[in-house]
């Protein structure tokens, strides 16, 4: 993986809804739940296990209406619910260095879009996604910044090509929650969702003391800000399925997954390195406010592009112009 830049942006959401109440440490259960809603999944559908029982629902709502669908159109055009909006972090190449004397392929070549309608996001990304040291992507967030701790919850309904190509694997439809609008340190990131073959969790902080070293050869923790974990083999091995919570006590950050999104029916994303010491994520610092957002990024990496004769990488390559489409419903915040 190589080294990155940045931007900022905004979107829309569904039964976006704040709440006060509840008890921490486990994840809220109170959700927007459509159990109509179809699930259209490109990896696996896996078998839920080991449920954990979240806490009571809390009582008390504040924030946004789950159901108030009214919104505003951003000077772009694009729809999102009334109090999002709608960003591309790092839209420009990011990385002058990628290969000596060559142009940098890395830009997002194909703006994301949004739309929000009836309560369902539907939105469309390509960059590099958001698993390095930057993030690139679209971002649709909540403008209003979440206090103290919560329990963000959405529906990942569809992860798909926007046109006719195979999607990579690492492409990303997920909950992003972060401190900042940065595309880099210091802003720390924390996703949980759908990559086209499973699930993911992720957190973006200083490795540095994080944990100790992990595996063998070249994995050891470093002294700088990437997300955690890098390596494939050290994902989380949970099946894709249809919705997804990340949970914040404090400075404790921890990710679950669901088919149905009823209570009882969810369970922790787990750490799959045997040898690390960093789950759930325990960050040294991250901001008091919270910005909850959504993310659809299709992975375009520079690596996926062919080199032409003079041995640089075509920035012009039809790899690097492809989106993912990706669909969110039930969207809410449980604050505790």
């Amino acid at each position: 993986m190589e080294g990155g830049a940045g931007g900022q942006g905004g979107g829309g959401n569904e039964g976006m809804e704040a709440m006060k109440g509840g008890s921490g440490g486990a994840p809220g259960s109170r959700v927007t739940h459509n159990a109509d809603a179809a699930l259209v999944v490109t990896g696996d559908a896996g078998v839920d296990t080991a449920p954990i029982v979240p806490p009571p629902a809390p009582t008390t709502s504040t924030g946004d209406d789950p159901k108030d669908f009214s919104t505003r159109t951003l000077t772009s055009g694009r729809v999102v619910k009334t109090g999002w909006n709608q960003i591309d972090l790092l839209p420009k190449a990011n990385w002058d260095g990628a290969m000596a004397g060559c142009p940098d392929p890395d830009a997002m070549v194909v703006p994301g879009t949004v739309d929000f309608k009836g309560g369902t996001w539907t939105l469309t990304g390509s960059g590099e996604g958001f698993m390095h040291g930057w993030d690139q992507g679209n971002l649709v967030y909540l403008e209003k910044r979440i206090k103290g701790d919560f329990d963000f919850t959405a529906q990942v309904s569809e992860l798909v090509p926007n046109t006719l190509f195979d999607l990579n694997g690492a492409a990303e439809a997920v909950l992003n929650v972060r401190d900042g609008l940065d595309y880099k340190a210091p802003a720390n990131s924390v996703v949980a969702g759908r990559m086209r073959e499973g699930t993911i969790f992720f957190g973006r902080f200083n490795w540095k003391n994080e944990s100790p070293e992990n595996g063998a050869g070249k994995r050891s923790v470093e002294n700088k800000y990437w997300y955690w974990p890098a390596w494939p083999d050290a994902w989380p091995k949970e099946t894709a399925m249809g919705w997804y919570r990340i949970s914040r006590r404090g400075l404790t950050f921890s990710a679950y997954v669901s088919k149905t999104g009823a209570q009882g029916d969810w369970q922790e994303i787990k750490n799959a390195d045997t040898q690390a010491t960093w789950y759930p994520y325990k960050l040294k610092t991250f901001g008091a406010e919270a910005i909850l957002g959504l993310v659809c990024t299709a992975r375009n990496d520079r690596n996926l592009a062919p080199k032409k004769p003079d041995g640089c990488r075509d920035e012009n390559s039809s790899l690097l112009k492809q989106a993912a489409r990706c669909t969110f419903k039930n969207v809410s915040v449980v604050q505790n």
